[in-house]
């Protein structure tokens, strides 16, 4: 967590871009996809349920990295994927 104080642009933060997809309810993943919202946000049943509620995937296809002054990186889907080797 950053410093309570400073220059903000100084802190590390993380851009990431992608393309988003809105879930269809009717999906039969929806659910799971349902239950493990609620049991990660229990007091979410007061609204999961509404018409104007929805579930979203993100596909990300790059990240921009900014680790402070002078540490910045542009990363790739690929760059982002876990290593097979190990």
């Amino acid at each position: 967590m950053p410093p309570a104080k400073g220059d903000p642009l100084a802190f590390p933060r993380v851009t990431v871009i992608g393309r988003v997809t809105k879930l269809d309810r009717q999906d039969q993943n929806h659910p799971g996809r349902r239950e493990a919202w609620l049991a990660k946000h229990p007091k979410a049943a007061l609204y999961v349920d509404f018409g104007d509620f929805n579930f979203y995937r993100m596909t990300v296809e790059r990240v921009s990295l900014n680790g402070g002054f002078g540490k910045a990186y542009e990363l790739t889907a690929e760059d982002l994927k876990p290593d097979a080797a190990g």
